[in-house]
């Protein structure tokens, strides 16, 4: 994952047949999870298969990554932590400076968080 290719960027989206985010979510926090983005799990099923993918490289990631804002704030947020001086023009210039491992990381966290937000969820409907 870590070849970063600026070539042109492909005809259609991969990302373009997964689920679109509301219109009408507020974030008090960009890194944090809501209700809405349980819907759009399909986005993280979709980019653990491009990930699985010995061919993927940072640059057929990022659209995965671009469409699940949380996500996308993470990899900020984690970027500025562990890498202050480097300044990414783009995504998949992110994903290379933090590294496999660093997006790894960073995805566990926001699939706990998931996991979590969506077990609440689940207990809070079985008490009404």
């Amino acid at each position: 994952m870590n070849r970063y290719v600026p070539s042109a960027p492909p005809k259609a989206s991969p990302v373009a047949s997964l689920s679109k985010l509301p219109t009408n979510v507020v974030r008090r926090d960009p890194c944090g999870v809501v209700a809405a983005d349980i819907e759009r799990l399909d986005i993280i099923h979709a980019l653990l298969s491009e990930l699985n993918d010995p061919r993927a490289s940072a640059y057929t990631i990022a659209p995965f990554v671009d469409a699940f804002p949380p996500l996308r704030a993470r990899i900020a947020r984690a970027l500025a932590m562990h890498r202050p001086n480097v300044r990414a023009q783009n995504v998949a210039a992110e994903l290379v400076a933090l590294g496999n491992r660093g997006v790894e990381r960073v995805l566990l966290e926001l699939l706990e968080d998931l996991t979590i937000l969506g077990a609440d969820l689940a207990d809070a409907a079985s008490t009404r």
